[in-house]
């Protein structure tokens, strides 16, 4: 929330992952503070009534995870939602996670797509240098 309301605040636009549950295909929506929110596919928030984005106009991701290495690959939930929408963008990828959701090393396949950075509740991991 944190995150979202400086972004507000400093005039940026802020999408949102709308995700159809029979796909899993992800499409980023506009949405700014006025924006309602509606319960979507996995119970997450979604907003209601918003724009498309152009996933090519997009310059940061923050993704969600179960598990990450400092190498930036990452455990999802299992039906490749995110690796889709990120295999067609050349924004920065931030995964996010707690310290204790580190791991030495996540096996990846070729399909998986690798974050820039991962930053948790104590540190920014440039996952380029490792």
């Amino acid at each position: 929330t944190d995150i979202i309301d400086a972004a507000f605040g400093d005039g940026k636009i802020v999408y949102f992952p709308v995700t159809d549950a029979q796909s899993g295909e992800i499409t980023p929506c506009s949405a700014t503070n006025e924006t309602q929110f509606v319960k979507g596919a996995f119970s997450v928030s979604e907003p209601a009534n918003t724009e498309v984005a152009d996933v090519g106009e997009i310059e940061l991701i923050l993704v969600p995870g179960i598990a990450f290495d400092k190498k930036g690959a990452r455990v999802g939930f299992g039906k490749g939602c995110y690796d889709r929408l990120l295999q067609n963008s050349s924004a920065i990828k931030v995964g996010f996670c707690y310290d204790f959701q580190l791991c030495e090393e996540i096996p990846s396949e070729q399909h998986d797509v690798t974050m820039d950075y991962i930053v948790t509740e104590t540190r920014i991991i440039n996952c380029k240098e490792n």
